[in-house]
């Protein structure tokens, strides 16, 4: 007897990395050894079972390395599908801010929120604690993405499918 795979357990999962945890892979900075480990791991285990996705956000805040950062940093990169941010995104990022979900001054965090909700992302993956994955700001999120109808990801760290 043949076993049968579901449609839904076929289909891979997709996530969109936030920038933080690109550059957490080197953590040139050695801040956050561990977290480093943890993204590291995360790269290995989990990102090949998955449909990834960065942003020319991301692209964008990567480029302002030192030059060696961002050739490393393009290395990993190599095989992941790129996001182009459209007008609808910054639309909404600017709806975040106005909703006081992010501040002002941190319009690509709306917009890596932007992009992961109007994308339909299974998952968005950050290491951005401040802004991005803490539990006032996921509820913020989930609220607001629900009162205006748009799909909802699972906001995580990387040490979270771990």
């Amino acid at each position: 007897m043949r076993k049968r795979v579901s449609r839904i357990m076929a289909k891979k999962q997709t996530m969109y990395l936030e920038t933080s945890v690109i550059s957490a892979y080197f953590d040139f900075w050695k801040g956050n050894p561990p977290q480093q480990r943890y993204t590291r791991q995360f790269w290995k285990e989990i990102v090949p079972h998955h449909r990834v996705y960065i942003s020319d956000i991301c692209l964008q805040e990567l480029s302002q390395a030192q030059e060696e950062w961002y050739r490393n940093y393009l290395d990993i990169l190599r095989d992941i599908e790129i996001i182009t941010a459209t007008m609808t995104v910054n639309i909404l990022a600017r709806k975040y801010v106005s909703a006081g979900i992010i501040p002002k001054n941190k319009l690509n965090d709306a917009n890596h929120l932007a992009i992961a909700s109007l994308h339909r992302m299974d998952f968005l993956v950050s290491w951005n604690q401040e802004h991005i994955v803490r539990p006032h700001k996921i509820h913020q999120v989930i609220v607001f993405n629900r009162s205006q109808n748009i799909h909802i990801p699972t906001i995580v760290k990387p040490s979270d499918f771990l």
